[in-house]
């Protein structure tokens, strides 16, 4: 057996800063107990995976339903069972193809609510975007949960293999990720309201350097990023190009229900701060009524931004 970490090599962006699942040493002593997987075969006949070109049947599935309200879906060829995929890391049987992929409720501009896959993750190699996604079922455990997938990614490595994936995923749920309670760092004067969606600003940061960014969370994010903060559900980042010119440049939509993306066309007239760009830590007030990537965005508060050290 062989120790596999779900996430290792991000192949795109990651959405809106968004924490990758913590990862164990390599010195992870292996278990003494070399049992066979743990789990009854779970054959996924609507799913056709095929590893170079040649097919590769999966005969289980398993859905674990994250902290931070994700669903993370593990795919193998081996029958796994939850007692397999317990933990930020496991054992890889010989011979095992495996593959995982996340998904989210996500916000849609007209005010929906959807479900999207946020990655998918092969051989150490992870692509990150979101993808409107078809299904059913939320990750509870021992209730099923399918989503429709369609997709390619090759693993990391010099002699990686490429995995092409397509079907439905019919994975059994197992007992909810068990983490301590996320932190909230305390609570802005201010509200985001997204696609007529309303959020209580959790944190606002300042980070520093020719392009400063004030970042909105609904969240409890900190400039430390420690790994028990509750990551939000929005995330808006406000940059400004040039220093000397009060108006913002670009946002940046992210977090946990909300695709990344990245926007500056939006009507600039329609989003004021005072002082802009920010520069330190002092009051500051901002008001906003745009659309960014279709998604109407309206800011009011008077926040005290936590400056970051510069990058």
């Amino acid at each position: 057996m062989r120790l596999w970490f779900p996430i290792a090599i991000a192949t795109a962006v990651a959405c809106g800063g968004k924490k990758q699942p913590p990862q164990r040493n390599d010195d992870t002593p292996e278990p003494t107990d070399k049992h066979g997987p743990t789990g009854k075969p779970h054959p996924q006949s609507k799913l056709d995976a095929k590893l170079d070109g040649k097919a590769v049947p999966m005969v289980s599935a398993l859905a674990v339903r994250g902290a931070d309200g994700e669903i993370h879906i593990t795919v193998s060829s081996v029958p796994l069972g939850c007692d397999d995929i317990a933990g930020d890391s496991r054992w890889m049987y010989d011979g095992e193809v495996t593959f995982g992929v996340t998904e989210a409720q996500q916000l849609q501009p007209d005010g929906d609510i959807k479900p999207a896959l946020t990655s998918w993750y092969y051989e150490g190699a992870t692509r990150q975007e979101s993808k409107l996604a078809t299904g059913n079922g939320d990750g509870a455990n021992g209730v099923p949960t399918t989503v429709d997938v369609d997709f390619e990614i090759a693993g990391a490595g010099k002699d990686a293999k490429k995995l092409a994936v397509k079907g439905t995923i019919d994975a059994l749920g197992c007992p909810a990720e068990k983490r301590p309670k996320p932190m909230m760092s305390g609570q802005q004067p201010g509200k985001m309201t997204i696609a007529g969606k309303s959020f209580d600003l959790g944190n606002v940061m300042l980070e520093p350097g020719d392009w400063p960014t004030l970042v909105l969370t609904s969240g409890g994010e900190t400039c430390k990023h420690n790994a028990d903060e509750k990551p939000g559900e929005v995330v808006l980042r406000l940059t400004w190009f040039k220093k000397d010119d009060p108006q913002v440049s670009q946002i940046e939509l992210g977090g946990t229900m909300l695709p990344h993306a990245m926007d500056q066309t939006f009507d600039k007239t329609k989003i004021t701060l005072d002082p802009a760009p920010p520069d330190k830590i002092v009051q500051t007030k901002i008001k906003a009524n745009i659309t960014v990537m279709g998604y109407p965005v309206e800011i009011h508060g008077s926040v005290v931004p936590e400056m970051c050290s510069k990058k």
